[in-house]
């Protein structure tokens, strides 16, 4: 005999589970991608507004595009009751 497509008790003992089960961590991403002046510039006024600091971000990272750059600054996500 087939396994059943869906199985209601089997179904309801996992979502029982989802609280108890540890989440992944979630993350905000912000990526800069743009000329090598541009990108460290906007670096710079984003730490200088307080948003971040500059040693958050990735180094520069030359892209496919001559003449391009990208930067990636990466944080865990602030979750508020």
């Amino acid at each position: 005999m087939s396994k059943p497509l869906f199985n209601a008790e089997e179904s309801l003992k996992q979502s029982e589970n989802i609280g108890s089960q540890p989440s992944k961590p979630l993350y905000n991403r912000m990526i800069l991608v743009g000329a090598p002046d541009w990108v460290s510039g906007t670096i710079a006024r984003l730490h200088s507004a307080g948003i971040a600091h500059v040693r958050d971000w990735s180094r520069l990272v030359p892209t496919q595009h001559p003449g391009e750059v990208m930067s990636l600054l990466q944080r865990l996500r602030c979750i508020s009751d």
